[in-house]
């Protein structure tokens, strides 16, 4: 019956993480310029709806207005959305990030403490990427032991700091693992796998 309460509640995120996946919740743009990735960023989030814009990585500035305010708001997303694209941001794809794993022992046996964790964990990481513009969450999963959170990001090293404060912030401890995989770990691996 306790994993019962976490299954539906994992189940509830994962929902919520396809709704995003799909664009319904959330919709990041990124545009380069020189050296620089700028993000444009909108999403719902507790009766508001919250734009971002700024530097991929860094908090940026922005507005928030009340849903009430909006008369449809899946249609003024898209349109902003447009709007930005117009203005030579592109829609971010997945296919151009970097896979980012967290991985956080589940360290109690107290089903509701697990449920909190799962929680403070989901959400931390949601707000630590959607306010420094550096992508999203692609998949939770939990088993007995470990919650996985698996993201795509635009830049590893800046999404591993916001995440890291974001979880110190939380008081979440230091007992978890954050790892990507980049190019110069891809190609020590295949050097690694030559040797051998």
């Amino acid at each position: 019956m306790l994993y019962t309460i976490l299954e539906v509640r994992c189940t509830y995120f994962l929902n919520i993480l396809l709704i995003e996946k799909r664009g319904y919740g959330m919709y990041l743009l990124t545009k380069a310029i020189d050296d620089t990735v700028l993000y444009w960023q909108v999403w719902e989030y507790e009766g508001l709806l919250i734009e971002m814009q700024g530097e991929v990585g860094k908090v940026g500035f922005g507005t928030k207005t009340p849903l009430a305010m909006i008369k449809d708001v899946q249609l003024h997303m898209e349109t902003q959305a447009l709007t930005k694209q117009s203005q030579g941001y592109s829609f971010f794809e997945k296919g151009d990030s970097t896979l980012l794993i967290i991985q956080i022992p589940l360290t109690t046996d107290d089903a509701l403490k697990k449920e909190e964790l799962i929680h403070k964990a989901v959400n931390g990481l949601n707000l630590a990427l959607y306010w420094s513009g550096n992508g999203t969450v692609s998949l939770t999963e939990t088993s007995e032991d470990y919650l996985e959170l698996r993201c795509k990001v635009i830049d590893p090293e800046a999404a591993t700091a916001s995440i890291e404060k974001m979880y110190q912030s939380l008081e979440l401890g230091n007992d978890y693992m954050i790892s990507y995989d980049d190019n110069e770990t891809t190609e020590e691996l295949r050097e690694l796998e030559k040797a051998f």
